[in-house]
Protein backbone atom coordinates (compact mmCIF):
# COMPACT_ATOMS: atom_id res chain seq x y z
CA UNK A 1 0.00 0.00 0.00
CA UNK A 2 1.59 3.30 -1.11
CA UNK A 3 0.96 6.66 1.44
CA UNK A 4 -0.32 9.54 -0.50
CA UNK A 5 0.85 12.95 0.22
CA UNK A 6 -1.56 13.79 2.43
CA UNK A 7 -1.11 10.67 4.46
CA UNK A 8 1.94 11.90 4.69
CA UNK A 9 2.09 15.31 5.90
CA UNK A 10 -1.14 14.74 7.48
CA UNK A 11 1.53 13.58 10.85
CA UNK A 12 3.51 16.60 11.51
CA UNK A 13 0.92 19.05 11.05
CA UNK A 14 -1.42 17.38 13.05
CA UNK A 15 1.91 17.56 15.56
CA UNK A 16 1.92 21.12 14.81
CA UNK A 17 -1.33 22.45 16.01
CA UNK A 18 -1.81 20.17 19.13
CA UNK A 19 1.37 20.38 20.28
CA UNK A 20 3.43 23.17 19.05
CA UNK A 21 1.13 25.92 18.42
CA UNK A 22 4.36 28.50 18.75
CA UNK A 23 6.32 26.58 16.39
CA UNK A 24 5.39 26.89 12.80
CA UNK A 25 8.10 25.22 11.36
CA UNK A 26 6.30 22.17 11.19
CA UNK A 27 3.25 23.98 9.28
CA UNK A 28 5.39 24.83 6.90
CA UNK A 29 7.31 21.70 6.15
CA UNK A 30 3.33 19.96 6.33
CA UNK A 31 2.35 22.23 3.64
CA UNK A 32 6.02 22.46 1.43
CA UNK A 33 4.95 18.33 1.06
CA UNK A 34 2.02 18.12 0.16
CA UNK A 35 2.48 21.51 -2.64
CA UNK A 36 5.73 19.13 -3.59
CA UNK A 37 4.16 16.00 -4.23
CA UNK A 38 1.56 17.40 -5.61
CA UNK A 39 3.58 19.27 -8.25
CA UNK A 40 6.30 16.10 -8.42
CA UNK A 41 3.01 14.21 -9.72
CA UNK A 42 1.56 16.51 -11.73
CA UNK A 43 5.06 17.25 -13.66
CA UNK A 44 5.51 13.13 -13.52
CA UNK A 45 2.68 12.72 -15.38
CA UNK A 46 2.90 15.72 -17.73
CA UNK A 47 6.29 14.91 -18.96
CA UNK A 48 5.87 11.32 -20.28
CA UNK A 49 2.73 13.33 -22.58
CA UNK A 50 4.28 16.00 -23.58
CA UNK A 51 7.55 14.29 -24.56
CA UNK A 52 4.89 11.65 -26.64
CA UNK A 53 3.15 14.49 -28.23
CA UNK A 54 6.32 15.79 -30.06
CA UNK A 55 7.31 12.73 -31.13
CA UNK A 56 10.21 11.31 -28.54
CA UNK A 57 10.49 8.72 -26.56
CA UNK A 58 9.23 9.38 -23.55
CA UNK A 59 11.58 7.01 -21.47
CA UNK A 60 14.38 8.95 -22.62
CA UNK A 61 13.50 12.18 -21.48
CA UNK A 62 11.41 11.58 -18.30
CA UNK A 63 13.64 10.24 -15.48
CA UNK A 64 16.02 12.92 -16.21
CA UNK A 65 14.50 15.51 -16.78
CA UNK A 66 11.24 15.03 -13.90
CA UNK A 67 14.03 14.76 -11.90
CA UNK A 68 15.85 17.58 -12.26
CA UNK A 69 13.02 19.54 -12.50
CA UNK A 70 10.98 18.42 -9.70
CA UNK A 71 14.26 18.84 -7.61
CA UNK A 72 15.30 22.69 -8.71
CA UNK A 73 11.84 23.70 -7.95
CA UNK A 74 11.06 21.78 -5.02
CA UNK A 75 13.46 24.11 -2.84
CA UNK A 76 12.14 27.12 -4.58
CA UNK A 77 8.29 26.07 -3.32
CA UNK A 78 9.25 25.19 0.23
CA UNK A 79 11.44 28.74 0.46
CA UNK A 80 8.41 30.45 -0.98
CA UNK A 81 5.88 28.50 1.12
CA UNK A 82 8.40 29.19 4.69
CA UNK A 83 8.58 32.90 3.70
CA UNK A 84 4.80 33.66 3.28
CA UNK A 85 3.96 31.85 6.61
CA UNK A 86 6.77 33.36 8.63
CA UNK A 87 6.68 36.62 7.29
CA UNK A 88 2.70 36.60 7.88
CA UNK A 89 3.26 35.55 11.18
CA UNK A 90 5.26 38.20 12.52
Amino acid sequence: MQLTPTVISAQPLEKAFHEYLDRHDHVVVALAIVAICTWANTIGSLIPLVAQRFKVDPALVSAPLITTLVDATGLAIYLLIAKALLSALR
